[in-house]
């Protein structure tokens, strides 16, 4: 038998194994996973925030302004009025790009946020 030209079957599948890492770390530092992972239907644009999680995440950001001093001075720049979700308002399954950008006080969110001004009296707030 002769043993000159013949690769061992560990160096075929070690070469193997290191070509797929060296793709894998390709793919990842070049922003292909999500381009392949949507072609195979592993990532699908149809994802978005849930709306009962997202009132409820709004009340807690109202309640937290609420806590603050000066709190409807300062809700503006608070994740109430500032952070914005990404709901299908159409409900097609699909998050489209004007429904990326939905604040707590918009439709279909449409969250209040009541705030005692400095004699105590309820107001709601404004973004």
């Amino acid at each position: 038998m002769n043993k000159k030209g013949d690769m061992s079957l560990t160096t075929v599948i070690t070469g193997i194994i290191l070509l797929i890492v060296l793709l894998v770390v390709v793919f990842f530092f070049t922003g292909t996973f999500n381009t392949i992972g949507k072609k195979l239907g592993f990532i699908s644009g149809t994802l978005g925030d849930d709306l009962s999680i997202t009132v409820q995440a709004c009340q807690n950001y109202c309640e937290t302004a609420k806590n603050l001093p000066n709190p409807l001075e300062r809700i503006k720049s608070m994740p109430f009025c500032t952070k914005p979700f990404a709901i299908d308002k159409n409900n097609d399954g699909k998050v489209e790009e004007d429904e990326l950008t939905i604040k707590c006080t918009e439709p279909p969110i449409s969250a209040k946020c009541m705030i005692p001004d400095i004699n105590g009296i309820e107001k709601e707030a404004i973004c």
